[in-house]
């Protein structure tokens, strides 16, 4: 969950080589105000398809990913050494940023975001499962596969899914 103080712009606590290769990558990116973005099923589609274009330019797939109204959960797995998941947020939000401010101005990202690198020996299933949970504990959606903006991209979701339970 996002704070409810806007995050101020600091570096990341890692240096950018931890952030290059095959890992993976807990992301949580919150909308500036805590304002409800991602009400409409156009703006999500929107977004996920330039988290898509960003995540394939930087050699990622994104096992789960969960727009909820005011905030985004993303985990993202880089494929090989050149992989750059750090590079495919930021570029993510820089695109979606641009699109913001010429489609839904009143709307905006906080200029930074929560990350957290999924160590080998940590529990990957449980960060899944925490993400695939949050519309249910939020009251939105009944059970893990009926919330309709939970997706991933470059695997089956249903796998992936089936694989953290």
């Amino acid at each position: 969950m996002c704070p409810t103080q806007r995050i101020q712009t600091k570096k990341h606590r890692l240096p950018a080589a931890a952030y290059y290769g095959e890992v993976l990558v807990a992301i949580t990116a919150c909308e500036a105000q805590r304002r409800e973005m991602f009400r409409s099923a156009d703006v999500v589609a929107e977004f996920v398809a330039e988290l898509a274009r960003s995540t394939a330019r930087f050699q990622c797939i994104v096992p789960i990913y969960c727009f909820m109204p005011d905030h985004l959960h993303v985990i993202l797995k880089g494929l090989g050494p050149g992989s750059r998941p750090k590079l495919a947020i930021e570029r993510f939000k820089h695109q979606t940023g641009n699109w913001l401010k010429q489609n839904a101005p009143e709307f905006s990202w906080q200029d930074d975001f929560y990350d957290h690198i999924i160590r080998k020996g940590e529990d990957v299933d449980a960060q899944i499962q925490y993400v695939a949970a949050n519309p249910v504990r939020a009251g939105l959606a009944l059970d893990l596969f009926a919330y309709p903006y939970t997706g991933s991209i470059g695997c089956d979701l249903r796998e992936v899914f089936l694989s953290a339970l």
